[in-house]
């Protein structure tokens, strides 16, 4: 049997202040968006001085790369559990959990939509390569999928990277538009739409059926 290597009481303690923080951060981004995360609103949160956030992250744009990677490694975790039938199956059952991320978590789906979806550059250098890096594992994922649907025969063969994009983006920009639901119903359940989305791409690239 295989053990795990146990952790040392300083490191778990350390991690646990980490999650703490993260957790509370996360809880701001839920409340004001992006835009209400600051340093000295987060010690509030937490009961702590202003300097002792910087015992953990060394800048404001360190904690929120940490943020986003929790939230994209949560996120990863859920598209790895994804089954179905075949390589397209997965691909839809992946858009339904990102799907599900945006309903349920409209606070986690709004830090990804800041660092990756939004015009604006809200990191640079390392801070936004890691975020960048994260962000191709996930798309990977699903490139991954159409790919062996295409060698399966279920998709025409084309380009899984860049149908990968085509995707997350149409996804995503329909997802985007939830802000706007107080003016139109339809724009409040976005949820099916997004899914119509998915499998009309799909469709469009399946393999003829033979004749």
């Amino acid at each position: 049997m295989i053990h795990a290597e146990p952790v040392d009481r300083p490191t778990r303690r350390r991690q646990q202040s980490v999650d703490a923080w993260l957790d509370a951060a996360l809880d701001l981004v839920a409340d004001g968006g992006l835009s209400g995360l600051t340093i000295k609103g987060l010690a509030a949160r937490v009961d702590r001085s202003v300097g002792a956030i910087y015992r953990y992250f060394p800048s404001k744009d360190a904690l929120i790369v940490a943020m986003g990677a929790r939230v994209l490694d949560d996120l990863a975790e859920r598209l790895d559990r994804t089954t179905g039938k075949d390589p397209v199956a997965r691909t839809l059952a992946m858009v339904g959990e990102y799907v599900a991320l945006a309903e349920r978590e409209p606070s986690r789906f709004g830090l990804i939509q800041a660092l990756v979806g939004e015009p604006r550059q809200l990191l640079d250098g390392e801070h936004a390569d890691a975020v960048a890096d994260a962000m191709r594992g996930l798309l990977g994922r699903v490139a991954l999928d159409l790919e062996a649907a295409a060698q399966a025969g279920l998709l025409q063969t084309g380009d899984a990277a860049a149908r990968t994009v085509q995707l997350w983006a149409g996804i995503h920009g329909v997802l985007q538009l939830r802000k706007f639901g107080r003016f139109d119903d339809r724009m409040a359940r976005l949820t099916p739409l997004a899914l119509d989305l998915a499998s009309t791409l799909l469709r469009g690239w399946a393999a003829p059926e033979t004749p």
